[in-house]
């Protein structure tokens, strides 16, 4: 009898705390306290224990939810009405993230150009311009003949003088050009009047500044300045592909060629940058017009590759047969990649040009070329029909029903 009641208190607890910890999958006629046990409290006591280690929390909510048919029904009718719409939004994203990637690309191409190319040659020309036209005087230079008018008079010498004191000062030289006083210089008042209407943040404090305020609104602006960079830079590079074409053009090349190479560091970063130019703008055609799959990087994995040219002599011999060199490109970028040597019987062809090739390596195998896509002829409707329905309380191929 005293092992029947242990048994009963021991069921007592158990589904007290299933009723407690797992909302209504216990009847309420059935969580019995475990104050109605009569076994020893140290006993009570580990049984609890050992209740809340196998029987953990949960919340008797999602419990409720997670079976209440009404709730999955409005959880799956939310996400069909939310399908559409995030079907749709990805399709616009398809649609203009190349756009705005490309002018992306090109707006952090032109920062770069404008940053380290086109402003400083503009500095350049600014000061040039500033040096070849400036007229600025100091105040020793007005000195002597503001003592002149003062002493011998004559006629306008009193307007003459009353312009020094006015805001700003100006004074008007024996040559009759009006000047106006910036800091403790004096530069002709088209310039100070000119620059007035746009002085810029901040306003320009000496009279060089002012002057070259000036150069840059009168002589630089932007809508004339990007055109003629543009005009010229590309006859530079013109003219420079020309002379290097020439046989003297090639030998002085060379020569600067030589001394860069002979410096420690530069060396190093010159040599990586000039195989890769060479290799984009160079004058040596690779052949590029076949496109091919290797089994790379064990059998029965295909990879795709360019080949640029036949392998080399030893590695021929050791083959036995005739090698290529392809050129294994990596996503998303194809511009960088590895060479493998292939012997030339086991690459396959593949009917497709450099830039489709190009365009299936970036987007890492989404963009395949049509003629290249295989049809699907599956029924997936058929398929899903086809398949055994399972029991709802059958969860997988390794589960039980649960009586």
């Amino acid at each position: 009898m005293e092992l029947a009641g242990e048994v009963d208190c021991l069921r007592n607890i158990a589904l007290s705390h299933l009723g407690q910890n797992a909302g209504c999958l216990v009847p309420a006629e059935n969580r019995v306290q475990s104050s109605t046990c009569q076994l020893p409290t140290q006993k009570t006591n580990e049984l609890n224990s050992i209740c809340r280690e196998e029987l953990p929390l949960t919340d008797s909510g999602a419990s409720q939810n997670s079976t209440n048919p009404l709730v999955q029904k409005q959880a799956a009718w939310l996400g069909r009405s939310f399908y559409p719409f995030r079907k749709a939004l990805v399709r616009g994203l398809a649609i203009v993230m190349p756009s705005l990637l490309t002018i992306v690309l090109f707006l952090w191409a032109w920062s770069i150009i404008d940053t380290y190319v086109l402003q400083p040659a503009e500095a350049i020309a600014r000061y040039v311009i500033v040096w070849s036209i400036a007229d600025i005087r100091d105040d020793r230079e007005i000195a002597p003949e503001v003592d002149a008018v003062r002493r011998i008079g004559g006629v306008g010498s009193a307007e003459r003088l009353q312009g020094l004191s006015a805001t700003p000062s100006t004074w008007v030289t024996s040559e009759g050009t009006t000047m106006v006083k910036v800091g403790q210089q004096w530069i002709p008042r088209p310039v100070f009047d000119f620059v007035s209407v746009d002085p810029g943040d901040p306003p320009p404090q000496s009279a060089n500044s002012w002057y070259h305020r000036y150069v840059r609104l009168e002589f630089l602006p932007r809508n004339l300045v990007i055109p003629a960079f543009l005009s010229a830079f590309l006859l530079t590079l013109y003219l420079l592909g020309r002379f290097i074409a020439v046989g003297i053009g090639r030998m002085i090349w060379g020569w600067i060629e030589s001394l860069i190479v002979r410096i420690p560091v530069i060396s190093t970063v010159y040599g990586a940058v000039k195989q890769v130019t060479d290799f984009a703008f160079g004058d040596n055609e690779l052949d590029f017009t076949r496109i091919v799959a290797v089994e790379y990087p064990r059998k029965g994995v295909w990879s795709m590759g360019f080949v640029t040219g036949d392998s080399f002599m030893d590695v021929q011999n050791a083959a036995g047969e005739a090698c290529i060199n392809v050129l294994m490109p990596t996503s998303p970028m194809p511009a960088t990649g590895f060479v493998i040597c292939v012997p030339k019987n086991q690459a396959v062809d593949l009917n497709i040009t450099i830039d489709q090739a190009i365009q299936f390596c970036a987007s890492c195998g989404v963009v395949v070329p049509v003629h290249q896509k295989i049809k699907s002829t599956i029924d997936v409707g058929k398929v899903i029909r086809s398949r055994p329905m399972l029991p709802d309380h059958v969860s997988g191929d390794d589960s039980v029903s649960h009586e």
